[in-house]
């Protein structure tokens, strides 16, 4: 399984996000294209993917943030393909 961060948004990443989202939940709008490209343009958040065999599996959003005391880090719409849960790779 290969784990990395997003770096560009192809037709193969935006269906899986069509898999993947509504397993996180049945009432959530899907990102379009555009909204995944300024996610993964954006300086304050990193969008992950997990891959295996070409295909994706799950992905995780981290989002960096500043606050008086610190920077501080908040994971997002971590979603695991159900047909892949439980899943192990080694």
């Amino acid at each position: 399984m290969n784990i990395y961060k997003l770096n560009i948004i192809t037709d193969s990443v935006l269906n899986a996000f069509r898999k993947l989202i509504p397993q996180l939940s049945s009432n959530c709008v899907l990102a379009t294209k555009k909204v995944l490209e300024d996610i993964i343009n954006s300086n304050s958040i990193l969008l992950f993917i997990a891959e295996e065999n070409n295909e994706i599996l799950g992905t995780l959003t981290l989002v960096f943030y500043k606050t008086p005391t610190r920077d501080k880090v908040w994971i997002e719409d971590v979603v695991v393909d159900k047909a892949a849960r439980g899943k192990r790779s080694w």
